[in-house]
């Protein structure tokens, strides 16, 4: 078959995907998804991605990426499975993206909070009485830890990267997983706590992001938080020990 790139690849996602999300969705759409999936790993593409993502870590052998099909008549809520015994890394295409739309909508939420708060601000150096200030923010039903609302955030940040570097991200994610990089022995000189729960997803996603940032770096010579205007300050939500 012909050879696969990136960008062709990921916009045949994108474009079913589309049709994946609708309320109702063709049936048709998995199984054109699942043909999408076979052809990719049949390709010389996860190849690529091995090369770019996986030989950068020489202690990983022959780890290798696949891309995973549906479960039944859906695909999976995860990002990725990692599989010790088969050596593989399962990146769900649609789990990327279903994730993408949720950065999304956390930055729309953030963008509505931060709205809300200049309205009443400006109306309260105007001199509006308490009572008649407008409605704040809605508070969630219960309320958030740091963990959740660090989250929340960062994810409301990682909506400014395209689509395809999130696939990076859920690979290089998988990589924290399989290397278990949060759950280091603070006794061999770690410098990452030994972390469980939702804390340790969002050290592992962050630990992507970092690995990411200097990927594009070093290959292409760009900063990835300026190109995209990435905001993220990780040691303002560190945990106090």
């Amino acid at each position: 078959m012909a050879a696969r790139t990136l960008n062709t690849t990921w916009k045949q996602f994108e474009k079913l995907a589309e049709r994946y999300f609708q309320k109702k969705a063709p049936k048709s759409v998995v199984e054109e998804l699942n043909t999408l999936v076979d052809k990719t790993n049949d390709s010389k593409f996860v190849n690529a991605l091995a090369r770019l993502l996986l030989e950068p870590y020489p202690n990983l052998g022959d780890l290798q990426i696949r891309f995973a099909q549906s479960e039944g008549k859906s695909f999976p809520d995860w990002l990725n499975l990692t599989d010790a015994t088969a050596k593989e890394i399962q990146v769900n295409p649609i789990g990327v993206l279903a994730f993408a739309a949720r950065c999304r909508a956390e930055a729309a939420r953030d963008q509505r909070e931060a709205n809300q708060t200049e309205t009443r601000h400006k109306a309260l150096l105007n001199g509006t009485p308490e009572a008649e200030l407008p409605a704040a923010a809605v508070e969630p039903a219960e309320p958030e830890t740091l963990a959740q609302r660090r989250m929340r955030r960062f994810m409301a940040q990682l909506s400014k990267l395209p689509s395809r570097l999130l696939l990076f991200m859920a690979i290089l994610d998988g990589v924290a997983r399989y290397k278990e990089v949060c759950k280091a022995d603070k006794r061999a000189g770690s410098s990452l706590p030994v972390d469980t729960g939702e804390s340790e997803a969002y050290l592992n996603l962050l630990w992507a992001f970092k690995e990411l940032e200097q990927l594009i770096q070093d290959t292409t010579g760009i900063n990835l938080r300026t190109e995209y205007n990435v905001t993220w300050y990780e040691c303002q939500w560190a945990e106090k020990p």
